[in-house]
Parts: structure tokens; sequence; C-alpha cells
């Protein structure tokens, strides 16, 4: 056990003296604090661990770029047609009125990895992130609550990592899921992770994926922690949402990968609890 978090157990778990005790120089005997220390309920305990420990990032080789900083040779456009380009080192995407979702991917697929990039949206741009994702060129099904739903030829669908545009919801960094089942894990319980995005400015976004889990962090503050069975690699993309207004821009930089070695992603989940991978299913709206 981690000597801080021992210490928050200890403090937690200590008897208080009541104002009777104090005055008669009463303390907590050694006996008295282990029978308090083990009558404090395990899940107050797994409550405490998972607050600390959730936030610790895996160990990872080191980042690379990805993205050369000068063109855009090793990433196709699927989508829509918004227009992407580099300007300074930065990739920009701008909106292109009554286009689609249009998605600037990786022609590599990555399966367990530790991504970082920093994003800049226009306060009126809605945004994301695509991890394992793919696009086919037939259309494609799934199965979702007994109905059978298709995927069109050409569509990007996959896990995304969300850039909200909504002030007054604030889910980015929360985990959806476009062309398929939607939001998946938004950050409603999350109020630490809803606070730590910044309107009108560049934010850093770190994510890992290691097996069946999937976590994120905006600007260091832990957002999502998730298990899935679903796909487990694919194409990274930076999404510029349809927009009916025209040149919104998104701006990507300092976009770094490095691959997660094999003992990471087989290790056991250093959490103590695992949060429940809400599937909602009442919305697939980003």
């Amino acid at each position: 056990m981690r000597p801080a978090l021992f210490r928050e157990l200890s403090s937690a778990a200590r008897p208080r003296l009541t104002s009777k005790q104090s005055r008669g120089g009463a303390q907590c005997s050694l006996t008295g604090m282990i029978k308090c220390f083990a009558s404090t309920s395990f899940a107050s305990l797994a409550a405490l661990g998972f607050t600390v420990l959730s936030a610790n990032p895996l160990a990872a080789q080191e980042l690379k770029p990805i993205f050369n900083g000068t063109n855009l040779e090793g990433w196709i456009q699927r989508g829509g047609k918004a227009k992407y380009e580099v300007t300074d080192g930065v990739i920009v995407g701008k909106t292109v009125k009554g286009e689609p979702n249009s998605f600037l991917c990786t022609t590599q697929d990555y399966a367990d990895f530790v991504l970082e990039l920093e994003i800049h949206a226009d306060k009126e741009l809605n945004s994301g992130v695509q991890i394992r994702s793919h696009s086919f060129e037939q259309p494609t099904t799934f199965v979702q609550g007994g109905k059978t739903n298709t995927i069109p030829a050409g569509r990007v669908h996959g896990y995304q990592i969300e850039v909200d545009h909504r002030p007054e919801r604030r889910w980015s960094g929360g985990l959806y899921e476009e062309g398929r089942r939607g939001w998946l894990q938004d950050l409603t319980n999350n109020p630490a992770a809803q606070a730590a995005f910044k309107f009108g400015e560049w934010n850093k976004y770190r994510i890992e994926c290691a097996g069946d889990r999937i976590r994120t962090w905006v600007n260091g503050v832990p957002a999502v922690d998730a298990r899935d069975e679903g796909a487990k690699s694919g194409f990274i993309a930076l999404q510029v949402h349809s927009a009916s207004q025209a040149d919104l821009q998104v701006r990507f930089r300092n976009i770094r990968l490095a691959d997660l070695p094999t003992s990471a992603t087989k290790a056991k989940p250093r959490s103590l609890v695992i949060p429940e991978f809400r599937k909602k299913g009442t919305t697939t709206a980003e």
C-alpha cells in the first residue's frame, strides 16, 4: 500500500475522542485503532483505492509523433469533405457547410497504446478523436437490443473520445461510439472531468487502450475508465463534425503515440473498483 493512501486510510479509521475523553487525557490505543480500521467497510476502502489508483496512467515506451508536422503523409480522409491542412505544424480541420462528419484517419492500425495530443476547437464546433475505428467498402451489420443494424459502406465507426462544444453538458473526454451504439460513458457523474476542458483554448488529451480497457484524461484530470468487448484494434482519426456554418475550425498538434508493452495489456487492473460500463442507449447524438 502506498504511504499516501495509508495516511488517508489511517486518518479515516482513527477513532475520534469525545470532549469528555479529551478532558480526561484519554488516548486512542493501538488496539482501538486496529478495531476501528477493521470496521471500515471494504466498499469504502475500494472506493478510496479507485480514487487514488485510477488516476495513475500505465507505463509506456517513449511517445513518438505520428504526424510529421509538415504534411498529411500517413493520413487519409474519409466521410465528409471538410478541409484538412497543415499550418505551422498544426493539423487544421475546417467545416464545409452541409457536409457530413469528416475524419482524417491514420493509414496504420493501432491496438494497445497510449496517445497524447492537444486540441483547440472553435466554441461552436463539436469534434472528437476516433480510436480502434474502421470503415469498410461493403455494408456491415451488427445486433443491438435484439435488432439488426446496418453500417453503410464507407461509414467511419468505432470508439470516439469526445470534444464537446456544449457548455451546459461538458462531456469532453467522454467515450462515444461513432456510427454504432452512441454514448457509452459520459461525464455526468464526473464533475472534476467536466470542469477540466477549457472552451476556446488548447486542451491536452491522454488516451490509453489496453485490452478491453479504455481510459482518458483531459488536462491531466481522469475522465473515463471503461471496459468493453468491442474492437481491439483499428485506425485513429481526427473528426470535423458536420455543421451548418462554414469555416469553423478544430486544430490538432503534438500528436504522439507509444505502443504499450504486452505486460501492460495483460496486467491485472490497477484500480480496486472498475466503474460499470454503461450502455445507455438513450441517445446517439454527440
